[in-house]
């Protein structure tokens, strides 16, 4: 799918170690193709299992205790106000 090798790209870019992959339960079905091309990668991916309501929903308490080095959020264009994170947030 053109749109998951989109978003492979844009994390390759970023070269993380670890990647916080965070989507709205209506696009969770292309989150295992994600993952599996992440990890042939060598990124460790951990996947928010909780639902997401839009782009000011960011877990970023969640992926700073799993010390991920990205978040990725799918589904949502970046908040008009910037979310406070150390972590980079790739939205997409």
């Amino acid at each position: 799918m053109k749109q998951i090798n989109e978003i492979i790209e844009l994390v390759k870019k970023r070269n993380p170690k670890r990647v916080y992959l965070q989507m709205p339960l209506g696009l969770k079905h292309g989150s295992v193709e994600i993952v599996s091309a992440l990890q042939e990668l060598d990124i460790n991916v951990f996947m928010s299992g909780e639902a997401c309501f839009g782009a000011c929903d960011i877990r970023v308490d969640e992926a700073e205790k799993l010390k991920c080095d990205l978040i990725v959020h799918i589904g949502h264009k970046e908040f008009y106000r910037k979310i406070e994170s150390d972590i980079p947030i790739l939205y997409y």
